[in-house]
């Protein structure tokens, strides 16, 4: 080794050593920017679907760079579960997209912040039913047919829930499972109103002779549909506008009892609303984003000045009478359903 090696090996260590720490320095702060602060977290969980959980997480990232926004998707009861397990300590801020009688759930478990400064003048009276939680969404259902597969078949279209009874539909009609969707409860919930428990659930009885299949998701009936598996689907609005904007044809009814639907809403974790950060983000999704997001995916009327704006979406929708919502009433009727 001549001198000038000699005198370079000691300078190339600390070199070596400045390199690594300053990458060290960098993973460690990697998450802001290297030799960034450390930026505050807000949590939000959802059981929206993929599409609007990216527009939401797209929204807020754009609108609050400051923050760092974690969106979580759960189903809906597991993420009610998941809350009610939790209580306070939970590391969600915000619950999003999730069912009026979950909200109530953990409204009684002291689980949600007090919302009674936010006006609630500005939604529709039946939506605006607690101080704990926001409306969000009315996710409203109907009869979706497949009117081509039908004239097939030489089938009329039924007119009401009883055709619907008729043999010649035998393996031609879809719906989601109750215990597991939404959607499907709606349907049952809105024929126990109407009909009286005794008698909606013998005719559920009935339906079942010519139903194909009970999905797990309220999706699944519009999917069957698309993929010619179904003819008659009980099912979302706003998922058979949507596939027919992108090419399908299906006729989209309204029976005599009015359309069945199911209220979602928002809400901080109580505790949560004094972080600046969550409140913030809240007051944002509240009285910006629903909006918003109401002229996007699901136009049904949820504020006091009518529903949103969405082409070719059903108009003047008359809704069915849902009854007692309560957990109480939904968990009594779900534990009396065979299938």
């Amino acid at each position: 080794m001549n001198r000038e090696e000699f005198m370079m090996k000691p300078i190339k260590k600390l070199v070596s050593f400045v390199l690594i720490l300053t990458l060290f320095l960098c993973a460690a702060f990697a998450f802001t920017g290297c030799g960034g602060e450390k930026k505050e977290k807000v949590v939000i969980y959802t059981s929206a679907e993929d599409f609007r959980v990216e527009d939401l997480r797209e929204r807020l990232n754009a609108q609050f760079p400051q923050y760092e926004i974690s969106i979580e998707y759960m189903s809906t009861g597991n993420h009610a579960a998941k809350l009610l397990a939790e209580g306070v300590n939970t590391e969600c801020d915000i619950t999003h997209d999730l069912e009026y009688p979950y909200l109530d759930k953990l409204a009684e478990a002291e689980g949600l912040a007090d919302l009674s400064e936010y006006d609630m003048s500005v939604y529709a009276p039946d939506a605006a039913v607690s101080k704990y939680y926001i409306p969000e969404v009315r996710n409203g259902g109907a009869v979706i047919v497949d009117t081509n597969a039908l004239a097939e078949k030489g089938l009329p279209v039924p007119a009401g829930y009883e055709d619907l009874l008729k043999p010649e539909y035998k393996g031609l009609v879809i719906m989601p499972n109750p215990k597991s969707s939404g959607t499907g409860y709606m349907f049952v919930k809105a024929l126990v109103v109407s009909m009286g428990e005794e008698e909606a659930l013998a005719y559920f009885d009935q339906l079942n002779e010519n139903i194909i299949e009970y999905t797990s998701s309220g999706s699944g009936p519009i999917n069957r549909l698309i993929q010619k598996e179904a003819a008659i689907g009980l099912g979302m609005t706003s998922q058979a506008v949507n596939a027919n904007q992108e090419g399908g044809d299906f006729e989209i009814l309204f029976f005599e009892e009015g359309s069945p639907y199911s209220m979602y809403g928002q809400a901080m974790i109580r505790g949560k609303e004094t972080r600046e950060a969550v409140k913030t983000v809240f007051d944002f999704m509240v009285n910006t984003y629903n909006r918003e997001a109401n002229n996007k995916f699901y136009p049904e009327q949820i504020f006091a000045d009518g529903p949103g704006k969405v082409e070719n979406y059903p108009q003047n929708i008359k809704y069915a009478d849902m009854g007692d919502t309560s957990p109480e009433s939904k968990d009594a009727l779900l534990a009396k359903w065979k299938y």
